[in-house]
């Protein structure tokens, strides 16, 4: 979007143009509602602009049934927010009547007609579409946000906030559906997105958990045992121990739970190969004569050049470039420039990049300056599609070295 030093939104793009665009409008605003009924603060000339943005994109006519599946989110966003829909919803039904009979009431798009219809009181038209959503006709999107696992966390959120005789049915199925996805590295910004609002709709339509006898025991590699206090059966966070040899859950009430374990920090070793899914991507350093180096001066800047090309596609959108500078190293930051790329974010240890790419080489130029001296690992570069796991690429790590100037 476009913003104006007063903080209104004056550019909301609309169905015709980039549907990534218009799809992340309407997810902005789904969170924007979602945290001020919350009691978080919310610019209201930002909200107030996107419900005058949300009401003209439910008043066009789809141009095809992804533009359909924005336009149904949207009205459902406008009818949360108390705001009467049912001619945008009898605009929107007729189009698909005529283009997508045969399958539109299976689809994410009906379920949230579907809620659309709860929140505005007509139950038995609410609860017969909500029936007839099925999961496994969601690989029919071509756009990266309404595909299965993505669908079956909108459709679990839905179901926890309006449909509970339904919830009952089919929660825990799904929710099982999206543990096994993240399990296996499907997950990406729009998933997890709408799997957390799935996962907190789906707890509060569980009071009972949070009555349950859960108990966790620690114990340490000299055999120790510690109790570990759980303040809310429903959710627990704990800090492990580096001499942790196991920890044991006792739950006498037979409650279904779920446990995540998350490391953080940098891979210790570099990896041997370079990785090429669907793209790859080389990164080299060079001095002023335009050579290869890998060892510099004190107070030195180098350029860094960044190649990164397609495999067998013409074409792939939303790549995010993640490289890490080597210790010892700030970046210049005059030197990052727009060209060639959609979006870049300095940071201090890392520069990030967002750009589309096809099967010609693009090339991004900047540089890093020496600020230690010794010898660094060079982590390895890094590009993913940000909506599909499986596209990315991973480049070589090597070392540099910065030695003093000879009159220092």
């Amino acid at each position: 979007q476009r913003q104006m030093s007063n903080g209104a939104f004056t550019y909301w793009p609309l169905l015709g143009e980039n549907k990534n665009n218009t799809f992340a409008s309407v997810y902005a605003m789904h969170f924007l509602t979602e945290a001020r009924k919350q009691g978080f603060n919310v610019s209201n000339d930002m909200f107030y602009n996107a419900i005058s943005y949300l009401k003209e994109l439910a008043a066009q006519t789809p141009t095809d049934l992804d533009a359909a599946r924005i336009q149904a989110y949207a009205i459902y966003i406008l009818t949360s927010n108390e705001i009467v829909t049912t001619n945008y919803l009898g605009n929107l039904q007729s189009f698909l009547q005529k283009n997508a009979a045969d399958i539109w009431e299976k689809d994410i798009l009906g379920a949230y007609i579907a809620a659309s219809y709860e929140l505005l009181k007509s139950h038995e038209e609410a609860v017969r579409l909500i029936r007839q959503y099925d999961s496994t006709k969601n690989q029919r999107p071509t756009s990266d946000f309404f595909k299965g696992p993505s669908s079956d966390a909108q459709y679990l959120y839905l179901l926890a906030n309006y449909f509970p005789d339904r919830l009952r049915q089919t929660g825990d199925k799904l929710v099982l559906g999206l543990v096994n996805t993240m399990n296996n590295e499907d997950i990406n910004t729009v998933f997890s997105g709408f799997t957390s609002l799935a996962l907190s709709a789906y707890d509060g339509a569980n009071p009972n958990n949070k009555n349950a006898n859960l108990s966790i025991t620690e114990t340490t590699l000299d055999n120790k045992t510690n109790h570990v206090a759980i303040e809310n059966a429903g959710y627990h966070k704990q800090q492990l121990n580096t001499n942790l040899q196991k920890i044991s859950f006792n739950n006498p009430d037979k409650m279904s739970y779920f446990y995540q374990l998350i490391q953080t920090g940098f891979d210790k070793k570099l990896p041997e190969k370079a990785v090429e899914q669907g793209m790859e991507i080389h990164r080299e350093f060079k001095n002023d004569q335009g050579e290869l180096i890998t060892t510099t001066e004190l107070g030195n800047e180098i350029e860094v050049v960044i190649r990164i090309r397609a495999l067998n596609s013409d074409y792939l959108s939303n790549i995010a470039i993640e490289d890490l500078l080597p210790g010892g190293f700030e970046v210049v930051r005059d030197s990052v420039k727009p060209e060639h790329v959609d979006y870049f974010d300095i940071r201090e240890d890392r520069v990030n990049f967002f750009s589309t790419i096809d099967d010609t080489v693009k090339t991004i130029h900047y540089k890093i300056k020496a600020t230690n001296v010794g010898r660094f690992k060079v982590p390895p570069i890094y590009a993913e599609s940000m909506y599909n796991p499986n596209l990315k690429a991973v480049g070589l790590g090597s070392e540099i070295t910065v030695n003093n100037r000879p009159n220092l």
